[in-house]
């Protein structure tokens, strides 16, 4: 089963809240476990714990803001991290705006160019969470131009009436 790791300021904690609660019915199904830093237990090391979670997790969340590319240790220890092991193929990072600010030129923003704020945020992410689970492990994965979850459907024609 994947695991989720939440990347995140904790002044954005209410909207994490929100979109865990998005990916009930996932964790509910067994389809994916979530974990982020609050449900660190007491006596146990903050740093080393994070550390462990950024290192196996599957899937990473970045659940970006102001407050989030503000922070030293989300972006400079979380993200620079995650996005070495998703340009590894190690893991899969996934973007989510939650507030507007300047990621653009931000690591993630680079290697994401079809990011864009639509509609629901977490709606989106529990999307690409449910392509990753179908798919075999990113280490397992076939090169990017192989992968059938990137390759686009045909379309089809349009009528004309």
């Amino acid at each position: 089963m994947p695991s989720v790791f939440f990347s995140y300021s904790h002044a954005d904690e209410a909207l994490r809240d929100q979109i865990e609660k998005q990916l009930a019915l996932l964790k509910r199904q067994g389809v994916i476990e979530v974990w982020h830093d609050r449900r660190i237990g007491a006596g146990q090391d903050f740093a080393r714990e994070i550390d462990r979670h950024v290192e196996t997790d599957d899937i990473i969340l970045l659940l970006v803001s102001s407050d989030f590319l503000a922070s030293d240790y989300c972006y400079e220890r979380e993200m620079t991290r995650a996005m070495q092991r998703h340009e590894a193929g190690e893991a899969i990072v996934i973007p989510v705006i939650l507030r507007a600010c300047d990621w653009h030129g931000a690591p993630f923003g680079k290697s994401c160019r079809r990011c864009r704020r639509t509609g629901s945020l977490s709606r989106n992410s529990r999307i690409a969470i449910k392509r990753c689970w179908k798919s075999p492990k990113p280490s397992e994965r076939p090169p990017a131009a192989s992968d059938p979850l990137r390759q686009r459907s045909p379309r089809r024609p349009r009528r004309h009436r």
